[in-house]
């Protein structure tokens, strides 16, 4: 029986030039590493098929993803895991042999694409077989002029309601015989790691807040985090009446606000800091200048993710506006509490109506 889903390859750029110009024995050490970095990274939604040599191919059924954002934020948690792995071997290494003093001329491309597949399972692998599995490594092929980046073909767009996003994505026609025209929207990864490290970190850190919560659920990473930044989902910690939020790019990211409302009273959240999927903090304007900073952090754990969220000490205006700030939301623990427990029992309804 066939599935319907997104098919992925990671593909390591410059590896063939890298394997026959270069000392075996390192080379093949450098490469392994970084396959398994690329292995390792990869997550729910996606599941690993095989490896291919210099890729990794995995897929994920349309059952399991939840939030097209969110496949396109693995993307790209992959490639700064990819990248930063890169970067530290330059500058530890010490070998003065060709296969190290080249490592820089490596880099990481993705394709990802949307259709029918068949899964057989040959020994601990799953291999997909179907036309469109041949599609996304036909793409593999192409004339897309730089080392690193993702291409999605215009059915993973279509499929994840990804458009707003592709938006700012240039736009890129293949044609493969026997296929003919593939559109595709082409995201240069280069620029996503250039802003990664321009980004400063503003978090409330662990030990120096006001008050926290903290809540577990037995769900991957990345559907947690789902739930605590989808507007719905997360406004059941607060008890917010409606909720929505301003996208940016057709993504919610840093400048994003949420807007959540409690009978007449509306409340408007900044987000300022966005990692994917490890935690996120938002600003809350309490006025008079006064301002209070959460955050919420998601770590893995045995059993599924436990999610802190923690309130920071104000900030701004006088010292008496800030203790008058500090008093007012430490009379809400309460209600934050059962806020807490609340989508704590959503995420569990949720899992027993799939099963």
């Amino acid at each position: 029986m066939s599935n319907s889903g997104y098919i992925l390859i990671a593909d390591i750029t410059g590896y063939t030039a890298y394997l026959t110009k270069t000392e075996l024995d390192h080379a093949r050490d450098t490469l392994a590493d970084l396959l398994n970095v690329v292995f390792n990274e990869i997550r729910h939604p996606l599941k690993v098929s095989k490896l291919e040599g210099d890729a990794v191919l995995a897929y994920a059924p349309n059952s399991a993803v939840g939030h097209g954002q969110t496949l396109i934020e693995v993307v790209e948690v992959i490639y700064g895991a990819f990248r930063k792995a890169l970067e530290l071997m330059v500058l530890n290494t010490s070998c003065k042999c060709e296969a190290c003093k080249v490592i820089s001329t490596l880099d990481l491309k993705f394709f990802v694409h949307h259709g029918e597949f068949l899964e057989q399972r040959i020994g601990p692998f799953v291999e997909l077989v179907g036309t469109d599995v041949n599609v996304v490594h036909r793409l593999t092929k192409n004339s897309v002029g730089l080392t690193a980046y993702a291409m999605y073909t215009e059915a993973a767009i279509q499929a994840g309601g990804l458009g707003d996003i592709a938006a700012e994505f240039p736009t890129h026609i293949e044609t493969y015989e026997h296929i003919g025209d593939i559109r595709t929207y082409v995201q240069d990864l280069a620029e996503v790691w250039g802003r990664y490290q321009s980004k400063v970190r503003l978090r409330v850190p662990e030990g120096e807040a006001l008050m926290e919560g903290e809540m577990f659920f037995t769900v991957p990473p990345t559907r947690a985090w789902e739930y605590v930044t989808d507007p719905h989902t997360r406004a059941v910690i607060t008890d917010s009446d409606t909720a929505h939020v301003d996208r940016i790019g057709g993504r919610i990211t840093e400048g994003s606000v949420y807007h959540c409302a409690h009978g007449d009273v509306h409340l408007e959240l900044m987000v300022v800091d966005w990692r994917p999927f490890d935690e996120y903090s938002y600003t809350f304007d309490v006025g008079g200048g006064v301002t209070v900073l959460y955050t919420i952090a998601l770590s893995p754990t045995e059993e599924g993710v436990r999610v802190v969220l923690r309130v920071g000490h104000a900030r701004g205006g006088t010292l008496d506006d800030r203790t008058r700030a500090d008093a007012d939301f430490m009379s809400r623990t309460d209600r934050l509490e059962r806020g807490l427990r609340a989508l704590e029992d959503i995420v569990r309804a949720d899992l027993k109506t799939q099963g």
